[in-house]
């Protein structure tokens, strides 16, 4: 049997969008026409040509709900659309690592560890930091790279957060293991249909709350 396990969506399904934050106005409209025009060019390729590829699938093993119902509005047969989650090593989660204690002041450490993309949403939580400061002692840790990195430095900047907020290089995960231990909150807000969230099952299996958005699979794990 042909087995297909998806965890993300093709282009022509159009949950990407194009990074255009903190870009002039012509590049801006560049670089989504050029976005929108690979979409309908990947979108006639897999609607024409692809379809005759997915009748030899037997079945698709999608990680997430989410998953399964965007492969399923794209014209996947559902009788073959099955479920699966990712998984974790949880023995290397508890494993001692220096520095990884939890701190115990009154300060609240939060944490957002992944691609700072659009679609990742890092900066609406740069955005909604001000607000939560009104009412409580804060530290924001953002770890990651992207397209994204130096409008958040602005934004940072722009809201005088530099107290307030870390923002750090992407890591080896030992290290990273460090960080969500160290802090009390996981905040993971996508705009996108997110299709499952390895660092919000990381977390959870360390017995940390997690903050996500609706439609994603973060959201069901």
């Amino acid at each position: 049997p042909v087995i297909a396990f998806v965890n993300n969506y093709t282009p022509a399904m159009g949950q990407h969008r194009p990074e255009l934050q903190g870009l002039e106005f012509l590049d801006k409209l560049t670089r989504s026409a050029k976005a929108t025009l690979f979409k309908y060019k990947r979108l006639l390729w897999e609607r024409f040509i692809g379809r005759k590829y997915i009748k030899e699938i037997d079945a698709v093993i999608a990680t997430s709900p989410i998953v399964r119902k965007i492969y399923s509005s794209f014209g996947y047969l559902e009788e073959k659309l099955g479920l699966m989650p990712d998984w974790v090593d949880v023995s290397e989660l508890h494993q001692k690592v220096a520095g990884g204690e939890k701190r115990e002041d009154d300060t609240h450490y939060l944490l957002y560890a992944g691609r700072l993309l659009y679609d990742k949403g890092a900066d609406i939580l740069v955005r909604a930091l001000p607000e939560v400061l009104k009412k409580h002692k804060v530290i924001l840790t953002i770890i990651g790279e992207g397209p994204q990195k130096k409008y958040i430095q602005n934004l940072i900047q722009e809201y005088g957060l530099e107290k307030n907020i870390r923002l750090l290089d992407w890591m080896p995960h030992q290290e990273l293991i460090k960080y969500y231990k160290q802090a009390h909150l996981l905040v993971h807000p996508c705009r996108w249909s997110e299709p499952f969230g390895l660092v919000v099952l990381e977390m959870i299996a360390l017995g940390k709350p997690v903050i996500t958005t609706k439609n994603t699979g973060s959201r069901w794990i």
